[in-house]
């Protein structure tokens, strides 16, 4: 029985998210050409659909480029991931995700009135803000408000090295400064995409056409492992600049904003074409035989659990967990759902079943 839960679509993007991954790409050197040759590298068969939509994210993406000037030093300080975190694409852990990710949902549309209520927030909302982002605030801290010492224990309890955490504090110290030195640029990004909003649009249609002809609901299960809680609002809106993943930003408990990106549906069909049952079971073979993922999943198997906890019981970065969890979820052994902005890992009881299943054919069956 599907869970009590509401999901709608709405086809506007958010230009500030789109902006601090446009300058978060950048950061990280994950240019569409780099794309294209991890995807050559894996021999992935070609989808036209894909490269459709893929030759006018480019264009746009050169579109945008016309407009910006940032220095390479301004775009690594602000907008290259602290060292420490998991991997992502798009600078989700840089100091300007962190300063910008807690203000996504009462961005409307005017950056300039935007920067203007940034700067009237407390020292506490500061605080909470940039702990939502590393995942080490209260979800259900209706203020939204952290005591400062308890933050800075926060920081200084994650497992990541001391000049990452020093890096934190010090956006939190110069947090004012630097969303004045980041808001220029920031600017200039969503003028130059306001003004492409016809081709925004265009490349946004294939989009909206999957997730009208496939329902909400049944389009975000083909691209994610998140399962929905009941009782809560799911709002799911287009992502361009991270159009190969997901990330959530919530407005209250009981409304969560997942910002799909616009090209992991194709990504994962292209990908799943190349498996057979048969590389399925070398791969769960693969995963099960990494003594770590086989404790966690044994840990899971009792208990649900979010990263952190993880990281604390297993003695093991945060990093380190992410890596494992990622390769996990992606084969589909483990599912998320969120509660306020942690995400809690479970085990995926289905994929196990499936995976026997799998087994049976390939080792005893009859000739």
């Amino acid at each position: 029985m599907e869970g009590i839960y509401i999901m709608d679509y709405n086809n506007s993007p958010n230009l500030l998210l789109e902006s601090l991954a446009y300058f978060g790409r950048k950061a990280s050197n994950n240019t569409w050409k780099v794309t294209e040759q991890k995807i050559k590298k894996r021999k992935i068969e070609n989808s036209i659909s894909f490269y459709k939509v893929f030759d006018k994210l480019k264009t746009l993406t050169i579109k945008i480029d016309e407009n910006i000037s940032i220095s390479y030093d301004i775009l690594s300080k602000f907008f290259s991931n602290i060292e420490g975190f998991p991997f992502n694409t798009i600078g989700s852990t840089s100091i300007a995700f962190l300063i910008f990710y807690g203000t996504l949902e009462s961005f409307k549309g005017n950056f300039t009135e935007h920067i203007k209520e940034i700067h009237k927030l407390s020292n506490t909302n500061i605080a909470y803000n940039i702990a939502q982002a590393l995942d080490i605030a209260d979800s259900y801290n209706t203020e939204k408000s952290m005591d400062i010492t308890k933050f800075m224990d926060g920081v200084l309890a994650l497992s990541i090295p001391d000049n990452s955490k020093i890096a934190i504090l010090d956006t939190y110290s110069n947090y004012h400064k630097y969303v004045d030195e980041i808001s220029i640029h920031l600017k200039a990004s969503i003028d130059a995409l306001e003004k492409e909003e016809e081709s925004i649009s265009d490349l946004l249609n294939n989009f909206n056409d999957e997730v009208t002809t496939a329902g909400c609901k049944n389009f975000f299960k083909e691209i994610s492992q998140l399962k929905p809680i009941d009782d809560v609002n799911y709002h799911m809106k287009p992502f361009i600049f991270g159009m190969d993943t997901n990330i959530t930003s919530n407005d209250s408990i009981n409304d969560i904003n997942i910002y799909c990106g616009i090209l992991r549906k194709e990504l994962l069909d292209m990908l799943n074409k190349q498996h057979s049952y048969i590389d399925e079971v070398y791969e769960g073979y693969n995963l099960l035989g990494d003594r770590t993922r086989f404790d966690i999943l044994c840990y899971l198997n009792k208990q649900n659990a979010y990263g952190q906890e993880l990281s604390k019981h297993f003695n093991l970065s945060r990093n380190t967990i992410h890596h494992h969890m990622n390769k996990l979820i992606n084969y589909g052994l483990v599912t998320c759902t969120t509660d306020g902005n942690r995400v809690y890992y479970s085990i995926n009881t289905e994929t196990f079943e499936e995976l026997i299943s799998h087994q049976q054919k390939l080792f005893c069956s009859k000739k």
